[in-house]
């Protein structure tokens, strides 16, 4: 007797276009896709008495532009002045920054960003190339009462990458995200604070092979192109 097919939506697999909320809340690579097992499609369509027809339809994908409509509220003088700290061009006030660095992984968080729902967000996103940056940052904030928020992964799942009262977000992942040691006796390992998850399971072989300015989901996503291409040629 032949088994009924199970099943199984037209999932999407396409990495998130540059600059949509969609880029914000799919997690680890952009290019790496894992999807509910056809077993869990099943329980919850007979939970919910739903219908193939319910997954005809795509909708709250996340297609849209980012896009705040809030000024920046900090005075222009700290913002100069943290850009004497870390470099000009590690200091950004831009839409999709503020709300990108303003939101962790929970399901509430990326629920409202993908119905265009934004609440929080930092008035200024600072990416700190070092410790003595993270610092003077903080010593300047604390001195001048601006609120500081950290962001280093970004994968939260308790609401503590939002900037509730505005201020500074210091945005650790993009330059304090590398692999520093690995003690193969203890085994034990010393990274910096935004190295994102996937990244680990990646190190033991090409932690040295981090590229500069390369992200870890960047390199996690690398290192998946390199493989397929490795195994479609043997």
């Amino acid at each position: 007797m032949l088994r009924k097919k199970k099943f199984r939506p037209d999932w999407t697999e396409t990495a998130p276009e540059a600059g949509t909320i969609r880029s914000i809340v799919k997690y680890g690579s952009p290019c790496a896709f894992k999807h509910p097992s056809d077993g869990w499609v099943s329980m919850m369509m007979e939970e919910f008495g739903m219908t193939a027809a319910d997954f005809s339809r795509k909708q709250d994908e996340g297609r849209q532009k980012a896009v705040l409509d809030r000024p920046v509220s900090l005075d222009a003088r700290h913002v100069e002045r943290l850009k004497d700290i870390a470099g000009e061009h590690n200091v950004v006030t831009d839409d999709y920054s503020r709300i990108r660095y303003a939101y962790g992984k929970t399901t509430e968080e990326l629920m409202e960003l993908r119905t265009g729902i934004i609440k929080e967000a930092a008035d200024v996103v600072v990416h700190p190339r070092d410790k003595a940056d993270v610092a003077r940052i903080v010593a300047y904030c604390n001195e001048h009462v601006i609120p500081v928020t950290v962001f280093a992964a970004g994968s939260s799942v308790n609401f503590g990458v939002r900037p509730a009262r505005g201020g500074v977000t210091l945005a650790l992942g993009t330059h304090m995200n590398k692999l520093l040691e690995i003690n193969e006796a203890n085994q034990t390992a010393r990274v910096q604070p935004g190295m994102f998850g996937p990244a680990y399971e990646e190190a033991p072989v090409s932690y040295t092979h981090l590229r500069a300015h390369e992200t870890p989901e960047h390199l996690v996503c690398r290192l998946l192109l390199e493989k397929k291409k490795t195994n479609a040629h043997t």
